[in-house]
């Protein structure tokens, strides 16, 4: 029986796209209609607002490309530091198993998905937590 690739992270990646995709749509509702009521002379709540809903959106992706770039910087650094090591072991000592076990199909399709599955993490997290944090506030705001 083959056996799928799962893990807590994915599973924790999937709660956190989950809450995304609740929490997105219901910011830009919350502020489209902040925008409509404003009208033509918004007051200085409401240019705050939305000078700071651009100024966010730069942060966050900013920081998601960064995180997403360290970490397909250290996926390269650990796949060529595994290269290095065996290729400086002398051909003697090697085993086909060792090669095996560090380039087979299923250990190196395994490691690809871990490090990709970490690369979507980090770029998720800033953007999870602003989204998330803008819903909730302008949640508490509209009751006001």
């Amino acid at each position: 029986m083959r056996r799928r690739f799962t893990s807590r992270g994915s599973a924790r990646s999937l709660i956190k796209a989950a809450e995304l995709s609740i929490a997105a749509p219901q910011v830009i509702a919350m502020r489209t209609a902040r925008m409509m009521a404003a009208g033509h002379t918004p007051g200085a709540r409401d240019r705050s607002e939305f000078s700071r809903m651009g100024a966010e959106k730069l942060e966050a992706f900013t920081e998601a490309w960064m995180a997403m770039a360290a970490q397909t910087f250290k996926a390269s650094q650990h796949f060529g530091q595994q290269w290095g090591l065996l290729a400086m072991r002398p051909w003697w000592l090697a085993s086909a198993a060792d090669y095996g076990k560090l380039f087979g199909a299923r250990a190196t399709t395994a490691r690809a998905q871990r490090l990709a599955l970490g690369a979507f993490e980090q770029a998720m997290a800033p953007v999870h937590k602003r989204a998330t944090a803008n819903a909730r506030r302008l949640a508490r705001a509209k009751k006001r």
